[in-house]
């Protein structure tokens, strides 16, 4: 952690050096009682690869999804914008830019 901003932390790289280790797994594999009827994503640019490891989920539930894309550290994973908007299009949504780094993902009808 820098500067002691807890809602800072990032993913890494493969291979790249961590002070602190947690497990981590994917939307697609737990089990949900209900509908899913909203997700947030705040993941410090590996919000594509949330998405990535929720497409099953996101296909049987067709929650709206609110994304905080902050490019620059997108493209630390090797991420951008447009692959995003790709991503959710073959999921058969729409992507709308709401305020500052958040934007809103809506099933088409």
């Amino acid at each position: 952690l820098t500067g002691g901003n807890f809602g800072d932390i990032r993913m890494l790289k493969p291979g790249a050096v961590a002070r602190n280790m947690t497990k981590s797994k994917k939307i697609d594999d737990l089990t949900f009682k209900s509908r899913v009827s909203f997700i947030k994503i705040d993941c410090q640019g590996f919000d594509y690869k949330v998405i990535m490891g929720a497409e099953n989920t996101i296909n049987k539930h067709r929650p709206t999804v609110v994304v905080e894309w902050e490019e620059h550290m997108a493209n630390y994973h090797g991420d951008t914008l447009d692959k995003l908007k790709g991503c959710l299009s073959r999921l058969n949504y729409n992507i709308e830019h709401l305020l500052w780094s958040d934007w809103i993902c809506t099933p088409k009808t």
